[in-house]
């Protein structure tokens, strides 16, 4: 009786199946990782701005305490930045008198004080501080913006002087007196400010707190933007 063995070895053809399988997992595992990394380049770079928020938040909480400027209102709001504001009424005499932009003179060792934080965060350097994360921007066509936004505020009482139209011009005008002051005191370079009035639109508390509602906010802000929006302005 004849016994058959069958040939265990396979096919020298079917080799390359095992190789080329090999290759592609491979191939497949290197592109997961490059999709993985530039998920991840692309989720830190839009964070960039909450960090320098946080960044920001933290130095000047940290002043307000070696100052003891508990008078200091600051919060993290996210989106709008950084938010300070000073007190809006000091021994019963409000920031700004009704109808009035001129900032009372009361008022003034606040605003310095404020100053002289803001002067300390050194924002004018930001960019030199962080050359590496500019270049990564630039890369992806972006850059980073800082806006100092002054927000002006009136009570609800009606205008009484032809010098302003409306309580939206008078809050326009409350902001940009501040920020005449905290630019000349900070030295920061103008273009970095901007203004805006609100009128009686976002009162502090009630609106019949006249004297309270005739403020100004800050809010130091960080933004991504297109290189080429950014140009056109």
């Amino acid at each position: 009786m004849q016994i058959k063995i069958a040939s265990s070895t396979s096919s020298g053809d079917d080799r390359w199946m095992v190789t080329y399988a090999s290759l592609l997992t491979a191939v497949l595992a290197f592109f997961i990782l490059i999709v993985t990394l530039k998920n991840n380049e692309a989720k830190s770079t839009f964070q960039i701005p909450d960090t320098l928020t946080r960044e920001i938040y933290r130095k000047i909480i940290s002043e307000k305490k070696e100052n003891g400027l508990e008078w200091l209102d600051i919060e993290n709001t996210g989106s709008m930045g950084v938010r300070i504001v000073i007190p809006s009424v000091v021994e019963d005499q409000s920031m700004f008198k009704s109808n009035s932009s001129k900032i009372t003179d009361n008022f003034l060792p606040y605003i310095n004080s404020l100053s002289m934080i803001i002067k300390g965060l050194e924002l004018d350097k930001l960019q030199q501080r962080n050359k590496k994360v500019a270049s990564n921007l630039k890369k992806q066509n972006k850059i980073l913006s800082l806006e100092i936004l002054i927000q002006g505020h009136t009570d609800v009482l009606p205008v009484r002087t032809g010098k302003f139209n409306s309580n939206w011009d008078l809050s326009t005008a409350r902001s940009y007196s501040f920020m005449k002051l905290l630019q000349e005191n900070t030295g920061l370079t103008p273009n970095i400010f901007s203004i805006a009035g609100y009128g009686p639109f976002l009162p502090k508390t009630d609106l019949e707190n006249y004297s309270e509602n005739r403020r100004v906010e800050v809010y130091i802000k960080f933004q991504l933007e297109s290189i080429y929006e950014y140009a056109e302005i």
